[in-house]
């Protein structure tokens, strides 16, 4: 593996060990060794797994660890686990909240995770709270959210972001399981059939089923390589779901991946983990040959988990080339087109601020779009084309129409 650093082998096997051969030993070997603790403490705070690495050298003995290194990583996972019991508490008051408010709330990441995965809220590292519900319900979500002290910062389409300015405590409020870049046309109806309560700090939690976190997980490990911010910690997370899954359970996995289309995602998820933490894949997604093209793309996503920040990420070098080759079927790679081109030419707030029209004249906003769009888009371009002379103007990243 590129990435042979001790302290990067060290990270690792902070997530693995459990599970490999002489993986103890393995630890002691390099706690016996000169290792910057510096970068292990800084790497291991990026990729989100410090509590995971405390638990490891606990469990080793870290009488090698530099008292320095080791009490500075003891303060820190104390901060993370007393934060981790704040979010728990008040994910579980929302799951009242939203009991009582007859609105079907699934919780999914952060501490549910921590709890059916690892088996402890203290082992996963997390900053807030994602939460899932169905379209029809969201209005009413947000609205519980806002009555329950959170106010609304962006909205992404797929989800909603909140946050509460008196805890500091942010919200994801998910639409859907994914991006419209890469739907994914899983029924909540579906995902709430299969759902698992979790106990959490003298409260509960309802999640998605282990099966749907697989595949949830499998999904976001794409999107996250193709925005060049896959952590260790999202692997620990595929790797630890995929040895929690049972026989009978990988077998739902398997037909639901093949029913929604994201065989490849799943191959590639899986891939992705067991690659990255140099583990053996326990479990086979069923795809004989991916794309040559996605085998490429799989190495990209690898090197860069542990590289220095700073690269660009695939999605400036590959495009929608890398989730185009994720999916199997031509109406799942045409979709977000269809989607992007839907969004592109329908009228919005915005283009109904530029002129008041009676409803039985609101179809002429989409003539009001088009205008709205070159005087804005356009006139950047030419102020943008001023300032470089003659040279053609760089418009970056695929801007949002307004």
């Amino acid at each position: 593996m590129a990435t042979d650093r001790p302290e990067h082998q060290l990270l690792r096997l902070s997530i693995t060990r459990r599970f490999a051969p002489a993986g103890d030993a393995r630890v002691a070997e390099l706690l016996a060794g000169p290792l910057d603790w510096t970068y292990v403490l800084d790497t291991g705070h990026r990729q989100q797994i410090l509590p995971l690495l405390d638990n490891c050298l606990s469990a080793v003995g870290n009488r090698a660890v530099p008292s320095a290194p080791l009490k500075a990583l003891a303060q820190r996972v104390a901060m993370i686990h007393a934060r981790n019991r704040q979010l728990a508490r008040e994910l579980a008051r929302l799951h009242r909240a939203a009991a009582g408010a007859d609105i079907r709330l699934l919780s999914f990441k952060g501490p549910v995770l921590a709890v059916t995965l690892y088996g402890d809220l203290a082992l996963r590292q997390f900053g807030d709270l994602d939460l899932l519900v169905d379209r029809a319900s969201s209005p009413r979500a947000e609205e519980l959210l806002a009555t329950l002290g959170y106010r609304r910062t962006r909205d992404f389409g797929f989800e909603v972001s909140f946050v509460n300015d008196a805890t500091r405590i942010a919200v994801d409020l998910h639409r859907a399981l994914s991006a419209d870049n890469f739907p994914v046309a899983a029924s909540f109806d579906d995902l709430w059939e299969r759902r698992q309560k979790v106990a959490l700090e003298g409260g509960y939690a309802e999640t998605l089923s282990t099966p749907d976190v697989l595949i949830a997980m499998c999904i976001e490990a794409a999107r996250d390589a193709h925005l060049g911010k896959s952590k260790l910690a999202k692997m620990s997370d595929l790797f630890h779901a995929l040895r929690a899954v049972s026989d009978i359970e990988w077998e739902q996995v398997q037909a639901r991946a093949r029913r929604l289309g994201l065989r490849r995602a799943l191959w590639f998820g899986i891939q992705l983990a067991t690659g990255v933490l140099g583990m053996s894949a326990a479990r086979k997604a069923g795809l004989d040959a991916p794309p040559s093209r996605l085998r490429r793309l799989l190495r990209d996503a690898e090197a860069r988990v542990l590289q220095a920040p700073g690269t660009s990420p695939p999605a400036q070098r590959h495009g929608d080339l890398f989730l185009f080759f994720l999916r199997e079927r031509w109406r799942d790679r045409l979709l977000p087109y269809a989607l992007r081109v839907h969004r592109l030419v329908t009228p919005n707030v915005h283009d109904r601020r530029v002129i008041a029209l009676p409803r039985p004249l609101a179809p002429l906003y989409y003539l009001v779009r088009p205008v709205r769009l070159v005087r804005q888009y356009g006139g950047a371009c030419e102020k943008r084309a001023g300032v470089v002379g003659d040279s053609p103007p760089d418009l970056g990243p695929r801007a949002r129409p307004g």
